[in-house]
């Protein structure tokens, strides 16, 4: 659908909190926020570093699955 609309497949961190099931890691005491939390993006280690994990898994995916293969206009 997206190649007949010529349309561009995005992506956006956020919606992913249940991709790593336990948010103990992100409790340690290393990665207590430093200053202002922000409800779209934790400003702590812990946050920054893991929240593109799910959108590289999705890209994984289409790769592996050889979307782009059978789709090679498809844009990301």
């Amino acid at each position: 659908m997206l190649t007949e609309h010529q349309s561009v497949l995005l992506t956006h961190i956020g919606g992913e909190f249940d991709f790593i099931k336990s948010p103990v890691w992100g409790r340690a005491p290393a990665f207590k926020p430093g200053k202002v939390e922000s409800h779209e993006v934790g400003l702590e280690p812990y946050s920054i570093t893991t929240g593109h994990f799910s959108v590289c898994n999705y890209i994984n995916t289409l790769v592996l699955g050889g979307v782009f293969e059978r789709h090679p206009t498809l844009a990301f």
